[in-house]
């Protein structure tokens, strides 16, 4: 019989959604929702992706660890998630 969840073999053994992520989306979606009280949503957006790509760069340059695009989703994920929250709480 087939597995059901076959197209998801390639996560075999890996942990993408770790501690580390959640954290990424939940400091993402809260800078997202500080930020947006004092600048428009769309630039609050931008700062918190540009910090997110800042903290990798840091990572890479300075801690000698790896540039790391599954943060950065993360990220984007926290920044949707937040926009979502905004929409809300405000409507």
């Amino acid at each position: 019989m087939a597995e059901k969840f076959y197209w998801l073999k390639f996560l075999e053994g890996k942990n993408y959604y770790g501690y580390d992520k959640y954290l990424h989306i939940f400091i993402s979606a809260l800078l997202l929702i500080i930020f947006s009280h004092w600048l428009g949503l769309v630039s609050a957006s931008c700062l918190t992706f540009f910090l997110g790509l800042i903290k990798e760069l840091f990572d890479k340059f300075f801690r000698q660890e790896n540039f790391d695009f599954k943060d950065l989703a993360a990220d984007l994920v926290g920044i949707f998630l937040g926009i979502i929250i905004i929409f809300l709480v405000v409507t």
